[in-house]
């Protein structure tokens, strides 16, 4: 159970940053573009720092392929065809559906227990409420008998 959180832990914080990675990857070709300028490695590798090895991963693939004026530049240059690409895409979005599923079919569970708990816990909270309830009429059927005991013998009883 802990490995699996451990890996949970990792797997988010290697989500984050990816998600940021494109991000910057993104706003640098929306730099790009406002300028006018070629689309190029090195020209996203000034703009966010990043290696060149980045440029050639498949989720970073899967973003410039579909920029046309990246598609003429790397049509003969690039070793990795567009089909390639989109597999590898395909495939890392297969996984993190399963993981996404998975991540699912977990909070249903807790989910289900905690609902389990709560309706256990509304059981015992009626329970309590019938057995107040019965102690009140005990509680008011011997207040009624000790009125009824000190008109009667004209007795004065204290109650705590």
């Amino acid at each position: 159970m802990r490995n699996s959180n451990t890996q949970k832990a990792l797997e988010k914080v290697y989500e984050g940053k990816r998600a940021a990675t494109l991000e910057k990857i993104k706003t640098a070709i929306q730099d790009i573009r406002s300028t006018g300028e070629k689309l190029t490695i090195s020209q996203l590798c000034k703009l966010t720092g990043l290696s060149n090895a980045v440029f050639y991963k498949p989720h970073v693939q899967a973003i410039l392929i579909n920029e046309p004026e990246w598609r003429k530049t790397t049509s003969t240059r690039s070793s990795i065809s567009s089909n390639e690409v989109l597999e590898k895409s395909n495939a890392e979005l297969l996984k993190q559906l399963e993981m996404e599923k998975s991540k699912k079919q977990d909070l249903e569970i807790a989910l289900e227990r905690k609902n389990n708990r709560i309706k256990k816990y509304e059981s015992e909270i009626a329970e309590k409420d019938t057995e107040l309830e019965l102690l009140r009429g005990k509680y008011h059927s011997l207040l009624t008998r000790i009125d009824q005991l000190r008109g009667l013998e004209g007795l004065e009883i204290n109650i705590i």
